[in-house]
């Protein structure tokens, strides 16, 4: 698989470890997270048991497959002979109550802080987030210069979050929504409003709370800041199925299902269908 030669593709992958039928502590095995170098980054999501792979920009499919492949190795090394299931939803555990799936939310101070906020932002039904720990998706950054200025970019933060119902399943999907203000969360059908210009998206982004903050001796709530471009904490409590990583220099697709490298593949192919298909347009 080809892409234009001036873009670059990035991923992170999310699934959950299990061995024996037993959920895996892979926060106990990796904690925040350690290099695989030149390849990428193992690391906890929220879920004690779900692993997050972020695999490094890369040129082609041929680059980026092979940093999968050490990443996967590694994982293998630390964990030892373990089932990641690389599934949208975790079956085993979804139908427990709020209170329950609590207690596998891996041991981050930045999460107690987000529920901190979240709670001053929606009051009681901040719980829903709680969920998050039972969900597991592919990420797709991709970038060339100028790309957040760019009518390409422009296109597709419109057409992932209008057309997100292609991509997410429902059971997925449903998960996200509730339990923050709406201006931050993914869109539900019918409710993503065009963007015209890159100046409308940063007016909006803008427009809403920045929800926490790293000081110095920690994470404190935030709601009175406005979300900042550019401000990797911000960007990371703006949960569009698709956003703008001013950080990165990247568009994030986030409206993907977790799934297998075949299936990665697969993804990749239809951004790129529809990366070609808008320029042709324009």
């Amino acid at each position: 698989m080809k892409w234009p030669k001036e873009l670059t593709v990035g991923i992170e992958v999310e699934g959950f470890v299990y061995k024996n039928g037993e959920p895996v502590d892979v926060w106990e095995a990796v904690g925040e997270g350690l290099e695989v170098a030149g390849a990428g980054i193992i690391k906890t999501d929220a879920g004690r048991h779900q692993i997050e792979w972020a695999i490094y920009p890369s040129s082609s499919w041929e680059e980026l497959s092979e940093k999968y492949f050490l990443v996967l190795k590694e994982t293998r090394k630390r964990l030892g002979e373990v089932d990641i299931h690389f599934v949208p939803v975790d079956a085993n555990l979804i139908n427990l109550k709020l209170h329950e799936i609590r207690k596998f939310w891996a041991p981050k101070d930045r999460y107690r802080i987000l529920w901190r906020a979240l709670e001053k932002e929606v009051g009681r039904r901040w719980w829903g987030v709680l969920r998050m720990a039972l969900v597991s998706s592919v990420h797709v950054h991709i970038s060339f210069p100028g790309l957040l200025q760019s009518w390409e970019g422009l296109t597709l933060l419109n057409h992932f979050n209008i057309n997100f119902t292609e991509y997410a399943s429902k059971n997925r999907a449903r998960c996200w929504w509730g339990w923050c203000d709406p201006r931050r969360a993914p869109a539900q059908p019918g409710q993503w409003s065009r963007f015209q210009t890159w100046e409308d998206v940063v007016n909006h982004f803008r427009s809403i709370p920045r929800l926490i903050r790293k000081k110095e001796n920690g994470w404190e709530v935030d709601l009175k800041s406005p979300s900042q471009p550019g401000d990797l904490v911000s960007e990371g409590c703006v949960w569009w199925w698709c956003r703008p990583r001013w950080s990165l220099g990247t568009i994030e697709i986030r409206v993907f299902d977790s799934t297998s490298l075949y299936g990665i593949q697969e993804i990749i192919k239809e951004v790129m269908r529809v990366f070609v298909e808008k320029r042709k347009t324009h």
